[in-house]
Parts: C-alpha cells; structure tokens; sequence
C-alpha cells in the first residue's frame, strides 16, 4: 500500500543499477503477479523490462518519501519470454494458468499416453506428488519424451522449474486434479535427495458395489486393487478395423468380490513382463486409470490408454491382502478357456439345425442378402443398461438398475429379413453392433428421424440389397411359435474373416450383466416387444408365466 508508482527517483542512478542496495534493517520479499509487476516500470522500458530474458530486478520504495521510516521492499524475479517463475509449497498452490513455476515433486508413476484406438504415441505422462499428497497430472510432448525419459525416473524427487500450468480439456482424467502441467524446452529437473515426507503413491480404489455407478464415467478414471485369481493367454481381436490383443483378468478384491479386469494392447505386453504363467507367487496387483464398461455380459474394469500395472506394491492396501484375502493353497493362474470355433454354415443349414439348449453357446458364419426391414426398429430402454423400463406407479422403473428413469433412449432393435438360395429367415440386431456398423446409435437417429420408429429411416435401408457375413447365434425361445430367434453378433463383408477371440465367452461370468434381448420374432406387420428384455449383449431377461424374472446368461 506504500509503494509508489514510479518508485524509482529515490534511487540514485538507478538506471545504471542492476541491483539496488539498502540499508534498511526490513527486507520484505513479495509476489506479485505480472500485471502488477508492468505496472511499476515506468512507460519508457516497461516492454523491455517485462519482455527481457533473464533479468533479475531489486526494487525498493520509500514509505511516503519519509526517509526515516524508509521501509525497504525488496522484489527479486526471474522475467523470461514475458513471465517469471514462481515457487509454490504444494500442488495445490497451482492455480494460475500461464506462468512459469518451480517445486519439489516426486515422480510417483511414469508411462507412455496412447491413443488405445491407434497404439499411437501421444505424450510422455507423468503423476507428481507433493509432500502434502496432493497429486498432479504431467504431459511430455512426443519431441520431449526421450530427453525427460532420460531424466526423470519413477520414485525419484526432483527440482522442477520452468513448467506451465493448464486448465485440461481432455475427456478423461487419471485423477481428479482439474489442472494438467505441460513441459517445454525451458523447463528443468534436478535430482535431489529422497523426501521421506512426499508419498509415494496415491489412489483412488474402485469396489464392486460402486461400478455400477461408475458405468461408462470415463471422465474421471479408477483404480483397482486385488489378487490375480485368473488370466487369460492373449487374446488376438480387432477393435474398430484395427488387430489388438486383449487379455482377461479376474482379481478378487478386498471385500472378497470378483471382477474382471479386460486389458488392452500395450498392458497386455506390460502384464506378461510382470506375470508368467505357471509362477507360483501370490501377486497383488493395482491396475491404474480404469473405466467401467460392460464387456460380453458383465461390468468389467477396462484399461485405458493411461493404465499402468503394479504388482505387490507396498502400500496398506495390498498389505490388508498378505493378512486376510491371500490363501496359498490355492493356485493362483487358472488359465481361462479358449474362444469358441466360428463354424461357417448356410442358412438352411442353420434352420435345420436340431436346435439344444447346449449349443446355444455356437457361433454360426451365415452369408445372406438382405431384402427387407421389418417395421418398428427400436424401442424406449434405460440409458444406462439398455433394459426396458417397466410402468410403476406412474413412473418408469428400470428392474436393473433397481432406479427409477426419468429418460428413455431409443434403443436398436432392428428385425432383417434375409435370404439365400430362396430360403428365407429373420435376423435381428441390437443396440451394440448395429450402433457399430451404422456409426449412429439408435437414440440419435431417433430423434433426427422425428422420433418415428416405425418406418424404417434411410439410414438403415442402406443395407437392403447388400450382401453380408453374419455372425449369428440362436436362442430358442419357449414363449413365441419361431422356436428360436437368431441374433447378429458381427456383420461383415463376404470376404471378411473376424476372430473367434471377439466372440469368446468366458464360462465364469460374474452375475453383474447387461446383455442381449431376448426377442422374439414378429410378423411383418407386428409390433416387437422387448418388454423386460435387456439390450445389446450377454444377457436375457424374460418374462416366465408365473412373472417371475429368468436371467438366461449367452455369449456375444
């Protein structure tokens, strides 16, 4: 409040004097943000002063020119490209977008960003923590990622200078910090001696009962924790046209509930270095940056492009596994059975076929042209599970989410009559692969089509006349006279081959699901009803004559 504007006259010279010397028995280091700063040089060389690279300024005022009671106001900073460096005591201290800062952090995990789409390298990420706990989310640009890969080691504190701070604007976050640092060529790292104060490590740990909550919320991530029970060999598959591999594991957590964890791509690579079959070792392992997603039936964990494995990190969480959960006897690797074949057939074939409950589990490669879609080629379901809500005191309910549902979703449901060789047969498609194939989900084009279901929209009879591979698998169905509906799991083109892998059903299923419909084929001119039917894959729900909920568990 005492600082003149221009105080600069009450120094002699003060041109000429990169440092400016007092007398004065108070030294009183303030920051101020660079507005303020500008503000004080006079017109003549402020854009210089503020714009100048390393140029260190000392300033000091005379409280109002009273030069006994002179207080002396010493301001010491870095200026570099128009900012300066601040030093901040925690994470949480960042807060200023646009600046240059400067702390101590320790390095708590390091890995490579990629676009699980592509297995395209994006950046270099980082997760610092500070002595308080409070952790922050780092990008490395690819230019950069070799030259701090060099530098910076998992576990190791370091002096870091020179980064900026970001408001991130990515769709999903490995934490909660609503902020992101970026590194440049500016920013430095210096090693220093180990912290004991800064943790080591920090997460935020998923239960079962809390995933349903967490379904498809990718824009904050979890982490989980428990004992490696089951694993699966590597799975070849193709996700959106592109060969992958995935694994899946089943870990047993804490409150003794089993979950799947389905992991993709490079962490399946990252998990094989880890763990080998065969190894006897009890292994506790965090899995990092997951979402909740279904996956053939069941919510499962599902890694990210931003996952990183850690087994039997020493952490009170994986120790409470060492005194309650681990049992030895036990065999720890059970390896998950193979996929099932894909037999190829003809649509004659298939209709003769001597129709078992047993084989409801097959998986048939059926070519056919369409010729025709039936009317009314979706339905009102839960935005969440795809099931369709009941009424209930006036108000819709979905049985699966146990919630009620102020919405409803159009959902796929979409009927094909099909041919070959003059045979003809009806298929149907739901929600997940017809949402595939068309690029458009089913509300979505329920709402750019007037909200009208019953006419068939132009975007789906575009497939009218083409020729198709099928994957299909048959559900007989006690309660219609068609014996058995076929539903479509892939559509491809004739000379297409998909793996087996993306259709393999893992024979111990969790009972948390959310599956195919159970449907049933209708005339031509008749309104499907997938009342109490979940949609999209795995399950089917049916009404039995006693109304009485039946949960019949089928492969994608």
């Amino acid at each position: 409040n005492t600082c003149p504007k221009y105080p600069f006259p009450h120094i002699p010279n003060w041109k000429k004097q990169p440092i400016a010397q007092t007398t004065s028995a108070t030294n009183i280091a303030v920051q101020f943000n660079r507005k303020q700063i500008g503000s004080w040089f006079p017109p003549g060389i402020r854009r210089h002063a503020v714009k100048s690279s390393a140029l260190n300024v000392a300033l000091f005022a005379a409280a109002a020119g009273n030069k006994r009671n002179r207080a002396a106001f010493q301001f010491e900073l870095l200026l570099e490209h128009g900012r300066y460096t601040m030093a901040f005591n925690g994470i949480r201290d960042l807060e200023s977008e646009k600046q240059l800062w400067s702390g101590h952090c320790r390095v708590s995990r390091a890995w490579l960003g990629v676009n699980v789409t592509t297995d395209k390298v994006l950046h270099f990420d980082l997760i610092l923590m500070d002595a308080k706990g409070n952790d922050i989310w780092v990008h490395i640009p690819p230019v950069l990622q070799d030259h701090f890969k060099r530098l910076l080691q998992e576990q190791q504190v370091y002096n870091i200078k020179n980064f900026e701070l970001h408001t991130t604007q990515l769709k999903y976050r490995p934490i909660a910090n609503t902020y992101i640092m970026s590194f440049s060529r500016k920013t430095t790292v210096e090693h220093v001696p180990d912290v004991p104060a800064i943790p080591a490590f920090k997460f935020s740990f998923l239960k079962a009962s809390e995933m349903a909550s967490k379904l498809n919320d990718v824009v904050i991530l979890s982490d989980v924790v428990g004992q490696v029970v089951q694993h699966s060999d590597a799975i070849k598959t193709t996700n959106l046209a592109r060969k992958t591999i995935r694994k899946e594991l089943q870990l047993k957590l804490i409150e003794g509930d089993v979950v799947k964890v389905i992991i993709w791509g490079r962490v399946v690579a990252e998990f094989d270095k880890l763990i080998k079959p065969g190894d006897n070792e009890q292994v506790i392992l965090v899995v990092t940056a997951v979402s909740v997603k279904p996956f053939l039936g069941e919510l499962c964990f599902n890694s990210s492009g931003s996952t990183v494995l850690y087994p039997n990190l020493d952490i009170p969480e994986v120790k409470a596994f060492t005194t309650r959960n681990v049992q030895p006897q036990q065999p720890v690797f059970v390896e998950l059975p193979p996929p099932p074949f894909i037999r190829n057939i003809t649509l004659s074939e298939l209709l003769e076929l001597q129709l078992d409950p047993d084989n409801e589990e097959c998986v048939y490669a059926v070519e056919c042209k369409v010729v025709g879609i039936k009317p009314f080629w979706c339905y009102m379901g839960c935005p969440t599970c795809v099931l369709k809500p009941i009424e209930r005191h006036g108000e819709y309910y979905c049985v699966k989410c146990n919630k009620p549902t102020p919405t409803r979703d159009a959902k796929y449901r979409i009927q094909l009559d099909v041919e070959s060789n003059s045979v003809p047969a009806t298929f149907i498609i739901f929600e997940y692969e017809a949402k595939r194939f068309f690029g458009v989900s089913g509300n979505d084009l329920f709402n750019r089509t007037g909200q009208n279901n019953e006419v068939p929209p132009p975007d789906l009879l575009q497939i009218v006349g083409d020729t198709k591979l099928f994957h299909v698998k048959f559900k007989i169905n006690l309660y219609s006279d068609s014996q058995a509906d076929f539903t479509v799991l892939k559509i491809l083109e004739p000379t297409e081959q998909s793996p087996a892998s993306v259709l393999h059903k893992d024979a111990s299923c969790s009972s948390i699901t959310s599956g195919v419909e159970s449907s049933q084929t209708s005339s031509q001119h008749s309104i499907p009803n997938p009342a109490h039917q979940e949609a999209d894959k795995g399950v089917s729900v049916d009404i039995t004559p006693d109304n009485k909920l039946k949960r019949k568990m089928h492969p994608e």
